[in-house]
């Protein structure tokens, strides 16, 4: 048995984990990925994952954009919401927190088992359906939050 084992418990498999999505501006508008071969298939949803251990959300975020999609994330800031996500028929429990920023080269598909469309949409588009649990408060939010700053402009 390895130190690090003797250390750590083992988790027990029903646990709560980190889940970092992003809000991520592409050359035709934010990107929203169609899962597959996980929880939420066929569900739309931003770029993103779990959050490792020592990792940092915004550290997560970039990774996961460049895994994902082959894209840097640049300027990443970390959105004041979060979500609480509940996927019974998986077990899983999610705390998830968004992060925004922008790439300017156009993101590809490099996880196919995982991801098997993008789409690009715009502040204002009608988002595609079904959407993957907390990207409606997410893109509520950026909406929400654009709009305010034009009244004040």
């Amino acid at each position: 048995m390895s130190q690090l084992n003797e250390i750590e418990p083992v988790l027990p498999e029903a646990q709560v984990r980190v889940g970092v999505g992003v809000m991520l501006l592409a050359p035709g508008g934010y990107v929203l990925m169609r899962r597959q071969g996980s929880h939420g298939e066929g569900e739309f949803s931003f770029p993103g994952g779990h959050l490792e251990f020592g990792e940092t959300v915004l550290e997560c975020a970039a990774r996961e954009c460049l895994e994902e999609l082959g894209v840097s994330l640049r300027d990443p800031a970390t959105m004041p919401i979060f979500t609480e996500d509940f996927f019974q028929e998986h077990n899983r429990h999610y705390i998830t927190v968004y992060v925004t920023g922008w790439c300017d080269s156009t993101p590809k598909i490099l996880e196919p088992h995982k991801c098997n469309q993008l789409r690009f949409v715009s502040i204002g588009d009608e988002l595609p359906t079904p959407l993957f649990s907390g990207v409606r408060t997410a893109w509520d939010h950026k909406q929400d939050t654009i709009a305010k700053v034009g009244k004040r402009g």
